[in-house]
């Protein structure tokens, strides 16, 4: 297309009117982003990577982005730091100081009171106390009549996890176990000049709840392996009527 020359000026002043425009908008917008101030800065360096599957970047879960994606930007400006603790992992929350917690007042725990074992004669039954409280009570075999079990006030002196029971009349030894005559344990707390009496574990579980031993206090396996928890050397035992 060709010009003539009365058209030229006008396209020459046009092109000088929409230049001089723009430079006045360019000039405008960077006296604004000048009076804006700096740009804010991280507080912290940053790692640029982003946590894989499965572990986390200052704490969260995150997924590793495409071989072709780029690196997007994950964390935010001015990630608080520890003071406290300058080597803190940026972005990780404070530590913060253990919580006060009010003394307690000394009390004795159910568990440290003292244990009194008792036996009733009448009912074929040893009460466990711990203090005033019954805690358990078990089902018992007593002496028979004519070897009754001996009432009074006595104090636990022997204790032995899987007797060793030799047969007084004909002096054979039985191997420790179940189904010995003495059981699992034997608790001991009273002495005579032909033997001593104590708790005991039986085979013969029909006894129990009967006047039918030589003066010992007989239970089943499983009673008298937690009454034997129980106690100690020295617990009180009382036998009454």
């Amino acid at each position: 297309m060709m010009h003539t020359r009365s058209t030229l000026p006008w396209a020459w002043q046009l092109v000088q009117r929409r230049t001089r425009r723009g430079l006045a908008l360019g000039l405008a917008m960077a006296a604004s982003w000048a009076s804006a101030g700096p740009l804010p800065v991280l507080a912290n360096p940053v790692p640029s990577t982003i946590a894989t599957e499965g572990h986390g970047l200052n704490g969260s879960i995150g997924r590793a982005p495409e071989a072709a994606s780029p690196a997007p930007t994950v964390v935010p400006a001015n990630i608080p730091t520890d003071s406290a603790n300058p080597n803190a992992t940026p972005g990780s929350t404070p530590a913060q100081p253990p919580a006060q917690t009010p003394n307690p007042i000394p009390t004795t725990a159910p568990a440290e009171l003292p244990v009194k074992l008792v036996l009733r004669l009448r009912e074929r039954r040893v009460y466990v106390y711990r203090g005033d409280r019954v805690e358990v009570s078990y089902p018992v075999a007593i002496g028979k009549p004519s070897t009754p079990t001996p009432t009074g006030t006595y104090r636990v002196f022997q204790m032995v996890k899987n007797p060793i029971w030799r047969n007084p009349w004909t002096g054979q030894v039985t191997n420790p176990g179940p189904n010995s005559a003495l059981g699992l344990r034997w608790i001991g707390f009273m002495e005579r000049s032909n033997g001593i009496i104590g708790f005991h574990g039986t085979p013969t579980v029909n006894s129990i709840g009967r006047a039918a031993s030589n003066g010992c206090v007989r239970m089943r396996n499983e009673h008298v392996v937690e009454l034997f928890e129980k106690v100690q050397m020295g617990t009180t035992v009382v036998v009454e009527p």
